[in-house]
């Protein structure tokens, strides 16, 4: 009872008095009686401390599966609910720190820039009450890291193309998704999902059936040369839907030389 009268405030002076009476109506006093002030500190403990609680989800550029961080795609939003004061303390402003932004004030939410590193990220808050006393919140988030998702490279095992291919490429990031499309001039002949990778460069191999190396025979004139284009594209979904980044592709030149009008030459 005696720390609700001190709502805004650290302390304050509590007055005891003394004064005697004749009769147990306490109407008659005798002499002037005594008075001492006694100063009150309301302490500084956890049971006196504001209480609150803390959320924190992840703002991106991308739709996934399922809520993750990424490295310059994603914010994180923290979210302050059910704060309350206690004895009679009121909320009053609240404090916010995630990586080099930080913010303070009487808003209960707050959204950090985009997230400039990968790893474990601290995030830090504090709730203060009318009197001045804070509770600090400190949470983790993972952040992957993110790269520009790229085609490296193509190889061919023969100097003629016989049917089989190898590629080299690197991820996103390790909770996107991967696709190749391969294509000859405006004919998809087959495209390649590889889900989820970790963040390092991949080697895949495709080898083509029949029917597909009939499709890019008969596209390929006598004595003529077309290219054969490996397009690689991000997603951060599993559906395919969401393209995260810009297509990379390479080209693989075929040519059927004179000699032989089966084989198909394959230039790099």
């Amino acid at each position: 009872s005696i720390y609700r009268l001190l709502p805004d405030t650290q302390q304050g002076q509590l007055l005891v008095e003394i004064k005697t009476y004749r009769d147990s109506a306490y109407s008659a006093q005798v002499g002037a009686g005594n008075e001492r002030e006694i100063a009150l500190y309301i302490p500084n403990t956890n049971d006196l401390q504001p209480t609150a609680t803390l959320t924190l989800t992840p703002v991106s550029d991308f739709k996934a599966d399922e809520a993750v961080y990424v490295k310059g795609l994603s914010k994180v939003k923290c979210v302050v609910s059910n704060a309350q004061g206690k004895y009679g303390a009121t909320i009053k402003k609240y404090a916010f720190q995630v990586q080099a932004k930080s913010a303070e004030g009487t808003q209960n939410t707050f959204t950090s820039d985009y997230l400039s590193s990968s790893g474990a990220v601290r995030i830090g808050a504090q709730v203060f009450d009318s009197r001045g006393y804070y509770v600090p919140f400190v949470k983790e988030i993972s952040v992957l890291d993110y790269k520009t998702p790229t085609l490296d490279a193509l190889t061919c095992d023969t100097s003629y193309f016989t049917g089989t291919i190898t590629y080299k490429y690197t991820p996103a990031c390790s909770a996107f998704y991967s696709r190749c499309v391969i294509t000859f001039g405006d004919t998809v002949i087959r495209t390649i999902s590889h889900g989820k990778k970790a963040l390092e460069q991949q080697t895949a191999t495709v080898t083509f059936t029949e029917d597909e190396l009939s499709v890019i025979y008969h596209k390929i004139p006598n004595s003529k040369e077309g290219k054969l284009r490996f397009t690689f594209r991000a997603y951060s979904d599993s559906a395919c839907s969401y393209q995260v980044g810009v297509d990379s592709y390479k080209e693989i030149t075929l040519s059927i030389p004179e000699i032989d009008a089966t084989q198909p030459e394959a230039k790099l």
